[in-house]
């Protein structure tokens, strides 16, 4: 039964390294409650409902905007309170409901992870509903609801790949657009418990929706929890339980269950936790976009489990791990990104299509079929990566599905299992793992089948770049120093020279070097080059910088006037071009390079 005196109490916000567990794996929140409880930010729990009167969810209920889909009480999401038939309770919403807002200070029960927030229950899963119930469910009261809990998906049997309904995906696109006063609504979803039959994150549609946070789920020891799937898509972790007689998470459960549980679990357990650390970050700074909050957990989330070869760090600098997302949940390393948090620019979007690849997969060949997007033109700070299948093969379990991106970062989209479904039907999977990248150069595709006999042929793809472009030197300063580190002016300005190797920060910043790291040299800087017997000064410039200037200057001594000349382009490789001036040897002179902004 339920006590507050057991060592386990509420581990998942301070783990002490009770009982054999592994101090720190646990929210982070001591000190942030000292500012942030969450007050004035509303989470929506989709669930099969809340216990609107139980006692320590009650203070933080707002009844006004509830909603039942499942019975003729459209406005009460109370679940039945009596055992089921099978056994069991209609208690899920209101556990994860506890895990988000439990009233906190009131000397009664647990606490949740943002004890001040506004709950609204909508009661969706007690019963079958359509497409467009879960719509209306994701896009309700968005002028309200800041986040949603959504700690549910389709069935993890590893054997069925589901695509999200064209008017949930619309009403996902339009919330994220338009709600939060068009700040957008956060969505948070449970990526899966189907971990042990072989299930995938990415075979799970709502999770393969870039406005969706997938959590995966931690145990006390800071390791994958046996259920929890991974995936190319999941952003994030956070602790939850593991096998029967581990410690599990206490919350709330009906009235007719006892009022609290040491039981609830699962990734069900995980998606409630980010959710009520989100309403911390958006009480810290309520003028975040839905997609910088996402960033900010990569940003802030922590390496667990270190000593895994699932882990490394993409062309970006961002850790991650298909396992975890970039990490577990740090509540206190979010917030203190988020207060000084610059938001995102404007979102862009890249397609590029490949209607007719039609190449045979070869039956049992580990090296499979490859197929390559070439992506020029404007750059873009890659954030979400969508590639579209269209597949035609006898046994999809046979088949695994790995992007590479032009930085070499890998995203596994698919592996293999026993789904005997026929292929991917333009099946979009979503990775996150490129997240900061440029979108510029090779991305390959690759497509194996690991098994014999059944065979199958690469139809078609498409692969879809979600991300903005740079926003210039501010980007690079949040990029390259950590919050303290920015708000330093004499670390993080123009003209600072943190690692004193005689270049500022915007040198560094226009020659892509380091400002931690004293460089000899850095590349694309002006060197003097010899070429048929001629003498030229080359340098290198970034297009994709497009808030500085690049000039070349001479003069006659080191005390005299510098006058800037003009250059030649020499060639173009992405977004760098190479600069040159041809040298007169019989005349003495010095050069210099000036960035401008």
């Amino acid at each position: 039964a339920w006590s507050s005196a057991t060592p386990f109490y509420q581990w998942h916000l301070n783990n002490t390294g009770q009982n054999g567990s592994v101090a720190g794996i646990d929210a982070n929140l001591s000190k942030v409650w000292d500012e942030f409880l969450g007050t004035g930010i509303t989470v929506s729990v989709v669930d099969d409902g809340i216990q609107v009167s139980h006692e320590d969810l009650a203070p933080n209920i707002n009844s006004e905007i509830d909603h039942d889909w499942n019975d003729n009480s459209p406005n009460d999401p109370t679940p039945p309170l009596q055992l089921q038939g099978d056994e069991t309770f209609y208690s899920h919403g209101t556990s994860v409901a506890g895990i988000i807002a439990a009233k906190g200070n009131n000397g009664i029960g647990v606490t949740g992870i943002a004890p001040e927030a506004t709950l609204v229950g909508l009661k969706l899963l007690a019963e079958e509903v359509s497409p467009d119930e879960e719509a209306e469910a994701l896009s309700w009261r968005t002028d309200v609801i800041d986040i949603s809990n959504n700690s549910w998906g389709e069935p993890d049997d590893g054997e069925t790949s589901f695509k999200a309904d064209p008017l949930v995906v619309s009403a996902l696109q339009h919330s994220a657009q338009n709600g939060r006063n068009s700040k957008g609504s956060i969505f948070v979803w449970s990526a899966g418990n189907g971990r042990e039959f072989s299930d995938y994150a990415n075979f799970d549609g709502y999770v393969n929706q870039p406005e969706t946070i997938g959590v995966g789920a931690i145990n006390f020891t800071g390791e994958q929890s046996y259920y929890s799937e991974s995936g190319a898509n999941i952003v994030i972790s956070a602790p939850s339980d593991d096998f029967d007689g581990d410690p599990a998470i206490t919350t709330t459960t009906l009235t007719t269950d006892g009022n609290y549980t040491n039981l609830f679990g699962g990734t069900s357990s995980a998606a409630p936790l980010i959710s009520g650390v989100i309403a911390l970050i958006l009480e810290a700074n309520p003028t975040l976009g839905w997609r910088d909050v996402q960033e900010i957990l990569i940003r802030s989330a922590r390496k667990v489990d270190s000593s895994s070869s699932g882990w490394s760090d993409n062309g970006a600098g961002f850790h991650f791990h298909h396992g975890y997302g970039a990490g577990m949940i740090d509540a206190a390393a979010a917030i203190a990104i988020a207060k000084t948090w610059t938001n995102l620019t404007n979102q862009k979007q890249q397609r590029f299509n490949s209607p007719s690849i039609n190449l045979a997969i070869p039956d049992d060949n580990q090296t499979g079929i490859t197929h390559s997007f070439e992506v020029t033109g404007e750059e873009v700070r890659v954030e979400h990566v969508i590639l579209t299948v269209d597949i035609d093969h006898s046994y999809r379990g046979d088949l695994k599905i790995i992007l590479t991106s032009p930085d070499g970062t890998r995203s596994i989209l698919a592996v293999t299992n026993d789904s005997p479904e026929k292929g991917y039907d333009n099946y979009p999977l979503l990775s996150v793992r490129h997240w900061g990248e440029s979108s510029l150069g090779t991305w390959t595709l690759r497509v194996i089948d690991n098994f014999t006999f059944d065979t199958g042929t690469l139809r078609s793809a498409s692969l879809t770049l979600h991300g903005a472009h740079s926003k210039g030197y501010q980007s690079w300063v949040t990029e390259k120093f950590t919050p303290v580190e920015a708000s330093n002016g004499n670390i993080s300005s123009e003209l600072a020279d943190p690692d004193l190797d005689g270049r500022n920060n915007l040198l560094e910043y226009a020659f892509g070097g380091d400002p931690k790291k004293s460089e000899a040299t850095l590349p694309g800087e002006p060197q003097i080059i010899n070429f048929d017997g001629q003498s030229k000064i080359r340098f290198t410039q970034n297009l994709a910088k497009s808030d500085i200037q690049y000039s070349l200057a001479r003069s006659s001594n080191l005390v005299g006037r510098w006058l800037k000349i003009p250059t030649t382009k020499g060639f173009t490789s992405g977004t760098l071009q190479v600069r040159e001036l041809l040298l007169d040897s019989s005349q003495k002179q010095f050069f210099r390079i000036e960035i401008s902004k």
